[in-house]
């Protein structure tokens, strides 16, 4: 199975093989594929245009193709052309395989052992075992690490679920029957302008349960203009700075 085959003579076709073939080519090389890092990647018919062969899905593989001397197709090298790469893409079920270009962003290259003559990595239906045994330890290895175009299995950090539980639990206090809701700037205004004195307002800032003060320095002078003393908004700098 080739790439895309122009006719040539016989003779040169036999000629060429034996003397101009690439080393990399040959049994017990290496050649290059990759898989697929996300859904609706495109397989495009040129190397410069917008036309569309088939979208390709995260997982799924291709592998390098190039142009030789004599317009020579061979596996095993991904060919570069205006920022794309040359691939071929088979269906494993059917058997069915289509050449074009792709983005290198949406693909996660591997190496894998030339089993066959020319590094061919086909079978009759899909891909040969050398070729499948190294894009399977890719596929693991990005599975691993979380690849592009899908969540990671540990997609949220730790640090992050800690604190979505902290919140949680704190909401599930405020709103309990009977729980006292969180101080906020608004109480602390009303309480001074109440008359209460400073003394009875810090204390209230200092005992009081939860708290949601604002001690930016736009809500400061904020308070200030509201006639709120600076031991009051002391207390209430100290009480916010406790939550952290």
């Amino acid at each position: 199975m080739r790439c895309r085959r122009r006719p040539v003579p016989l003779l040169l076709a036999a000629l060429f093989l034996l003397a101009a073939l690439p080393a990399r080519a040959q049994r017990g090389g290496l050649g290059e594929g990759a898989v697929v890092v996300r859904d609706g990647a495109v397989l495009y018919d040129d190397d410069h245009t917008d036309e569309r062969v088939r979208e390709l899905s995260r997982g799924e593989l291709v592998v390098g193709c190039t142009v030789e001397f004599l317009g020579e197709f061979t596996y095993g090298r991904f060919d570069e052309d205006e920022g794309r790469w040359r691939v071929t893409w088979v269906d494993p079920e059917r058997g069915k395989w289509d050449h074009g270009w792709m983005d290198p962003g949406d693909l996660a290259t591997f190496t894998y052992r030339c089993c066959k003559f020319a590094c061919t990595p086909f079978e009759k239906k899909g891909w040969e075992r050398c070729f499948r045994e190294a894009a399977e330890a890719k596929w693991a290895e990005l599975e691993k690490k979380g690849s592009p175009g899908r969540a990671s299995k540990s997609e949220k950090p730790e640090k992050a679920e800690k604190t979505e539980k902290t919140e949680k639990a704190e909401k599930a206090k405020s709103t309990a029957p009977g729980a006292e809701r969180a101080l906020t700037n608004a109480d602390v205004v009303a309480l001074a302008g109440a008359g209460l004195g400073d003394e009875a307002v810090i204390a209230k800032i200092r005992q009081a349960p939860a708290e949601s003060l604002d001690v930016s320095t736009e809500a400061i002078l904020d308070l200030r203009r509201k006639g709120v003393s600076g031991a009051v908004i002391q207390a209430m700098v100290e009480r916010a700075g406790a939550r952290r």
